[in-house]
């Protein structure tokens, strides 16, 4: 009964809760996204595999990608302003610091995503969300 009634538990989990999922990939996020991006391309490697007797729902009953950003090196907390002058912009203020974890979580990105997205089998919409964080 149990096992009967976790499938039907799973069934309604992928339909109602795991139907959507949100990329967010920033300096603020990569602690958060990066390993969650790692664990999706992970699916079907190194006997993880997605078959009849396992499944990851996350991804199989996934419907709708939200792509926020892609760009761990991004701050969303810098602000600067930029000047037009002589037909170049020209920022008014420092260039913004990026630490070493936001590199190696950039190149963790380009390792991961590509085979990430592609297991996410089910998916119908993709909404890219411009960011207004550019000051």
């Amino acid at each position: 009964m149990l096992r009967l009634t976790c499938k039907h538990l799973g069934e309604t989990l992928v339909s109602q809760v795991l139907r959507s999922l949100t990329l967010d990939i920033n300096q603020h996020t990569i602690s958060k996204e990066i390993p969650k991006l790692k664990a999706m391309a992970m699916i079907g490697v190194d006997g993880n595999k997605v078959d009849a007797n396992t499944t990851n729902l996350s991804l199989l009953g996934t419907r709708e990608l939200t792509i926020r950003c892609l760009t761990p090196i991004f701050d969303p907390s810098y602000r600067c302003t930029w000047s037009y002058v002589d037909g170049k912009s020209i920022r008014n203020g420092p260039e913004p610091v990026v630490p070493p974890a936001a590199w190696k979580a950039d190149e963790e990105l380009k390792k991961y995503l590509g085979r990430a997205v592609g297991c996410m089998t089910g998916v119908s919409k993709v909404r890219w969300v411009r960011s207004n964080f550019h000051g």
